[in-house]
């Protein structure tokens, strides 16, 4: 696991290095300025003081100072990381669970969307699209039923629907074929 962190750590301060040198003037500030520029002319408003050095030292320090204690507990051994754990023990905590973010996640997505697809399958599947095809076959069943009853093999039984037939269509063109 260690040689595809490092590959990528390499690629990302390679990038940066490549896209974000010499800093304010680089080829990612200068591709984002627009986009600032916008922010400060429609009333976005910047804390006072604000300096992305500072930032990029802050965090470079407390990756360094990250980097430094894993040396000292895993290579040096001169730091117990259990000990470490049971006195921060809520931070410890936090981190083991990775900030709660798969559990948040569950909540606000995982858990509705399964709710979601329970509701669509007990309630649309099963009622509207199953009823609709099951409603179909008892159609035709119906159907198959009465034509059965029409079709009893008798001469006299199909002349008289074809004189029913046409006297309906008669009717009709009488009645409202003005």
């Amino acid at each position: 696991m260690l040689g595809p962190l490092g590959v990528l750590a390499a690629l990302a301060l390679g990038a940066g290095l490549v896209l974000g040198w010499p800093p304010e003037h680089g080829i990612i500030q200068t591709w984002l300025e627009p986009a600032f520029a916008a922010a400060r002319e429609g009333g976005g408003k910047a804390e006072a003081g604000f300096n992305p050095m500072m930032l990029l030292l802050v965090s470079s320090a407390v990756a360094l100072a990250g980097a430094g204690l894993a040396y000292l507990a895993y290579v040096r051994r001169t730091v117990d990381p259990v000990a470490l754990g049971a006195r921060f023990r809520s931070l410890y905590v936090l981190l083991w669970n990775r900030y709660y973010v798969d559990e948040l996640y569950a909540l606000l997505f995982v858990r509705p969307f399964f709710g979601l697809a329970r509701f669509l399958a007990d309630v649309v599947d099963k009622l509207v699209i199953d009823g609709a095809v099951n409603g179909v076959g008892t159609v035709a069943a119906g159907v198959h039923a009465l034509s059965r009853r029409l079709q009893a093999g008798y001469v006299r039984v199909y002349a008289l629907s074809m004189v029913v037939g046409a006297l309906l269509v008669l009717g009709y063109l009488v009645y409202w074929g003005r």
